[in-house]
């Protein structure tokens, strides 16, 4: 079985820990190599099942190998960053060696994807978020059209979150959070231009069009994940879906829920707030 370790070079990763992770993959019936995290887009590569690529570094690590994976391969991520909701372990010198088995042998949970076609024919399958912003210049008018509906914004840009994606960019715009296997969209607007322009939750099924409206010389942009696929103009509608067969399979062990990891990342602690008092 293939073991790909994806290292997130700017992430501060003992010296040792990838000679060692290696070793412990071997023994565990894996033959590892190792590759890098990029700036760019890194279409998927070819995994059979029971293939696995090891994330080194935090969430952004977990996304980067998402858009490798395909739905073939396993996503084990190792926490050595700030916000872990995607990872299985946080990395404890002491302990990772002897945890590392049964992480290997955690459930994969199955996360939807967001399906986004660009003008140019580019298709990508976000696990987190699609974004669709200004580059530069003014406010962007947005239509989101789907089911014979249509709605529109002005704003700065707009969010497109999967269930999974809804802790990311989406809960810091004020959006809500998504139970992780609801078959939902979020739909969130960036610094809207009216009060009344809120998140908008749609079935996950629902095709979506997005056409913006750019002012003079502005330029738009389209982030799948955090990376940028490329420029829009207000003559380039952009699709969206989420397809069943596109998921990805995510390693966590076993009490790993997502609402116990925003109580602890963020502090949202009920119990701990009514023992204080």
């Amino acid at each position: 079985m293939r073991a790909v370790i994806l290292v997130n070079p700017t992430k501060t990763i003992p010296q040792d820990f990838v000679p060692v992770l290696s070793d412990l993959l071997r023994r565990n019936g894996y033959l590892p190599e190792v590759q890098q995290t990029t700036r760019s887009y890194a279409p998927p590569e070819a995994y059979e099942e029971g293939d696995i690529i090891v994330a080194l570094g935090g969430d952004g690590t977990v996304l980067q190998a998402a858009h490798r994976a395909g739905n073939k391969a396993s996503i084990l991520g190792i926490h050595f960053g700030r916000l872990g909701f995607l990872c299985a372990q946080r990395y404890s010198p002491k302990t990772w060696q002897q945890e590392l088995p049964t992480l290997l042998k955690a459930p994969a949970c199955k996360r939807s994807t967001l399906t986004v076609t660009m003008p140019d024919g580019l298709v990508v399958h976000a696990l987190n978020d699609v974004t669709i912003e200004r580059r530069s210049g003014n406010t962007v008018h947005i239509q989101v059209s789907f089911a014979d509906n249509a709605i529109y914004y002005t704003a700065d840009g707009i969010i497109f979150a999967t269930p999974t994606g809804s802790t990311a960019y989406n809960l810091a715009a004020g959006g809500p959070l998504l139970s992780p296997n609801a078959s939902m969209c979020v739909v969130t607007p960036i610094c809207p231009h009216t009060l009344t322009n809120r998140s908008l939750v749609l079935d996950q099924q629902d095709m979506m069009e997005i056409r913006i409206q750019l002012q003079g010389q502005d330029i738009g942009q389209v982030i799948a994940d955090g990376i940028t696929l490329g420029e829009i103009s207000s003559a380039c509608p952009i699709t969206l879906r989420s397809l069943p067969e596109q998921y990805r399979k995510i390693l966590l062990p076993t009490g790993h829920g997502t609402l116990e990891q925003v109580k602890k990342a963020f502090g949202w602690s009920t119990e701990q707030i009514l023992t204080n008092r």
